[in-house]
């Protein structure tokens, strides 16, 4: 079976599994998310270079509420990114973070979603890698699974 063949064979898997959508099984921090990706990072990294870029959009509100009393408080962070491995060829897969709050109303992060080119299934181009997709949801899963064993 040639490396087109499992290719295709890979693409009629991800009918039966969305790979485009990781779900943490516990809300976490700003803090625990930056631990997250550095260890998804060094794992896929094991194999090949890799690198994953992020960017963050923070809201912050101003308000002078009835009584007169000045507040201040954070709004939604919006986290976006790419994981790229520098094999041969280069592939790279990009992705948001979703959000929400606690109980607290502090954010809260509660999972990944891939983001596929529009019209395209993951994995027919290179920049929707469903390999890169996979690892992650590994890594991600056994980052959490660490986690309850400290």
């Amino acid at each position: 079976m040639g490396e087109r063949d499992l290719a295709s064979k890979d693409l009629e898997a991800i009918s039966e599994e969305d790979v485009t959508k990781i779900d943490f099984p516990e809300p976490i921090v700003e803090a625990e998310l930056d631990d997250l990706m550095r260890y998804v990072v060094s794992e896929i990294g094991r194999k090949n270079q890799c690198d994953a870029s992020i960017s963050s959009d923070r809201n912050r509100h101003y308000n002078i509420d009835r009584e007169g009393r000045f507040e201040t408080g954070d709004g939604n962070i919006k986290i976006r990114g790419e994981i790229s491995v520098y094999s041969s060829p280069r592939s790279s897969s990009s992705f948001s973070v979703r959000s929400d709050y606690d109980g607290l109303d502090r954010n809260v992060f509660t999972g990944i979603n891939f983001e596929v080119t529009p019209g395209y299934k993951p994995g027919k181009l290179s920049s929707d890698n469903v390999g890169i997709m996979q690892e992650t949801r590994k890594y991600v899963e056994r980052f959490f699974e660490l986690r309850k064993e400290r």
